[in-house]
């Protein structure tokens, strides 16, 4: 609004100004490494992290419960999910892919992963489950717990600050690593690499091989 700083009843100009040309916004919102609602990233990254951990492979594990907030239980959810929507809305959909195609495969989820029947039954065996603590702390945290029932018995994490949040950043490399991954899969590689030296040159106010690159002219 153009007015954004003249009513005090809508809007706080000081908080607004602070920090002004030194301090940016957009720090301070959350990238997605994984392409599926963000209430679902704290029970993925928990998942993996316990794999990972203790080199565990998706049919080592009997049984997972998933400890978080209300409104990420309130989701779909579904187990057998029937388009990409429903699948990016599903807590246990998502752990399963994630379970046995790895953290690749979130990014972006392809509608090959539909209805296949592994993933989906590996689904079933996921419990959500309320935990209060992790209801304290939202919005400003979205937490979760995870619980594995495994060949190598009882298995838990948590997460607080799944990755991509502002209190756990991705860093620029993985931005561009992110960029790369799903831009190239409709442009070539030499005009992704042309859009990324582009966007470097922002930092000298040179705008034109970012227009270039975009563009597809030549710079």
């Amino acid at each position: 609004p153009l007015d954004i700083l003249d009513h005090i009843d809508h809007f706080n100009a000081d908080k607004i100004l602070d920090g002004l040309g030194e301090t940016w916004a957009i720090a301070q919102t959350y990238f997605k490494p994984y392409a599926c609602c963000r209430w679902l990233h704290a029970p993925l990254d928990c998942l993996l992290d316990l794999m990972n951990r203790y080199n565990l492979k998706a049919d080592q594990i009997i049984s997972a419960e998933v400890h978080t907030f209300k409104r990420a239980l309130n989701i779909k959810n579904h187990t057998h999910p029937k388009s990409i929507e429903g699948a990016q809305y599903s807590i246990p959909f998502c752990l399963a892919v994630a379970a046995h195609e790895g953290a690749a495969a979130l990014l972006p989820l392809s509608a090959s992963l539909l209805g296949r029947l592994d993933f989906s039954n590996w689904a079933e065996r996921i419990s959500l489950h309320f935990d209060p603590e992790a209801e304290a702390l939202f919005p400003g945290m979205t937490k979760a717990r995870i619980v594995l029932e495994t060949c190598q018995g009882r298995l838990e994490g948590s997460v607080d600050h799944p990755f991509g949040d502002p209190a756990n950043p991705m860093s620029v490399g993985d931005l561009e690593n992110k960029f790369r991954r799903i831009a190239e899969m409709s442009l070539s590689k030499s005009r992704v690499s042309a859009i990324l030296d582009g966007v470097a040159s922002l930092a000298d106010n040179n705008l034109a091989p970012l227009l270039a690159a975009v563009s597809g002219a030549p710079s």
